[in-house]
């Protein structure tokens, strides 16, 4: 089966893919819950990049679009009256893994792993397997999901 290529992605988009992997808590946790305000610095710092909040806003929804991230919204529901709104909750998926492995980003192959980890149940985390799988593909078949979970079991060895 042959890869389809990645669409060509701006400077914005690109830094903001790698400013949401910088920010997944130094890998203890799968997501990022930074705000906006702080994507914002992380790229005026890192990256050089001044961009208002509304751009930002349309960089991650043209990245959900493609498939590379996705998104859990938070709510606060303790307070009485009308909920608050938390920062979203961001993943990447196994097309957004694949996008950071095929960049050489440092990490990335911890990411993947913690997404196959996902897949094959070793995790139960969110994201789930229906999240990150491109399609929410998880076959319904015992069979099919051993021979899964033995493939990804190939995949996740290292290479020596």
């Amino acid at each position: 089966m042959q890869q389809k290529p990645f669409p060509s992605l701006n400077a914005t988009k690109h830094s903001l893919v790698i400013t949401v992997r910088a920010t997944l808590s130094q890998g203890k946790n799968p997501f990022s819950k930074a705000s906006i305000n702080k994507y914002r610095d992380l790229l005026k710092e890192k990256h050089g990049i001044e961009v208002g909040r509304r751009w930002l806003f349309q960089c991650f929804s043209d990245l959900i679009t493609l498939g590379l991230l996705i998104r859990q919204p938070r709510y606060n529901y303790k307070r009485p009256g009308s909920p608050g709104q938390y920062s979203s909750m961001l993943a990447f998926t196994l097309e957004g893994a694949r996008y950071l492995m095929d960049k050489f980003v440092d990490g990335a192959y911890d990411i993947f792993r913690r997404i196959l980890a996902r897949i094959t149940g070793e995790d139960e985390r969110w994201p789930s397997p229906r999240h990150i799988l491109p399609g929410g593909y998880m076959p319904d078949d015992p069979e099919q999901k051993e021979r899964l979970k033995q493939l990804a079991a190939i995949a996740t060895k290292d290479i020596t």
